[in-house]
């Protein structure tokens, strides 16, 4: 995403659930802060909201996005700082019985230009496409979306079915992020060659133009 530089807002949906799609946006939005950028990790899952879990939230500040989108509070008053500096939060705030009605409405694309002219990064966690239709309400008021896949256990069909509804709502998907794979195979090569460009070879540090030759590629 190279003219945006990845700042706006993010979504982060996965096929079904348990996908560890809310740790990945936690894992995202902290990354982002950590850079010194602001940024808001969002809860869009109204059903099965998990944001208010992963921080030690005053229980007092019980307002979120539902609130917001309901207009029984402002963006200000749902917004929370957590333990970690530039790093902001909203919940999914109150329970709601039509939650697809409320992200729908014109209240969420408001909110949503809102908050992005407020911050650098905005990473917003939905619910899984294939379990309900809120997600794709959401995609065209995005910049981007990717899905995130556990290794291992998604199915396959699960994640073309996830693809086909996300591009029939007339977004492109920007990326899918494979979790949870196992440091054995695939990972192994990664960590092997990647632990190659650190030393002085024939490709780092020894001003060589030579590189090394073939039997180096193997394990030793």
């Amino acid at each position: 995403d190279p003219d945006k530089s990845l700042k706006g807002l993010t979504l982060i949906t996965s096929a079904i659930p348990e996908e560890g799609k809310s740790t990945t946006a936690l894992n995202m939005a902290a990354c982002f802060a950590q850079l010194g950028d602001k940024t808001l990790l969002l809860d869009a899952d109204l059903r099965r909201p998990t944001i208010y879990k992963l921080f030690s939230q005053d229980r007092g500040k019980t307002h979120g996005l539902s609130d917001v989108l309901a207009g029984k509070c402002t963006p200000e008053e749902a917004i929370y700082e957590t333990e970690i500096p530039n790093l902001f939060a909203m919940t999914a705030g109150t329970t709601s019985k039509n939650p697809a009605e409320l992200l729908s409405s014109s209240a969420t694309a408001t909110l949503f230009n809102n908050l992005k002219t407020n911050f650098a990064h905005v990473i917003v966690d939905t619910a899984p496409v294939n379990a309900v239709g809120d997600t794709l309400t959401l995609t065209h008021l995005v910049d981007r979306v990717c899905v995130v896949i556990r290794s291992g256990k998604t199915p396959r069909k699960a994640v073309q079915r996830c693809i086909q509804m996300i591009r029939k709502s007339g977004v492109q998907i920007t990326g899918t992020i494979l979790n949870r794979l196992h440091r054995s195979g695939a990972g192994y090569y990664y960590y092997y060659y990647a632990g190659k460009y650190g030393k002085k070879n024939g490709y780092v540090g020894s001003g060589s133009s030579k590189p090394e030759s073939d039997n180096t590629l193997g394990p030793s």
